[in-house]
């Protein structure tokens, strides 16, 4: 198990009332299983503010705050933590 955390701006195209940029955040954990790698992970998103002419308005059942819960598979290769430490020790050679 390799726990990972992670973090970068969002950005999704322009639609009425919705931000286009934000911060998201997340934090998870790699499994492997033979040649099978499972990742789940929760990510929370917090979008800018929303694109309004008028001042304080907000889009009714839009929220600023997204969170997700997300998991990831692949198959074949070693999990990211060995890859990562076997280049290390390829560059040290």
């Amino acid at each position: 198990m390799n726990p990972f955390v992670e973090g970068g701006p969002s950005f999704r195209p322009p639609e009425e009332y919705l931000a286009t940029h934000g911060v998201t955040a997340g934090a998870g954990v790699e499994m492997h299983w033979h040649v099978l790698h499972i990742a789940p992970e929760f990510r929370q998103t917090c979008w800018g503010a929303e694109n309004s002419y008028a001042p304080g308005y907000t889009a009714p059942g839009y929220a600023r705050n997204e969170a997700v819960f997300l998991v990831g598979v692949s198959f074949g290769g070693p999990p990211y933590a060995a890859r990562r430490s076997r280049a290390s020790l390829e560059t040290k050679a």
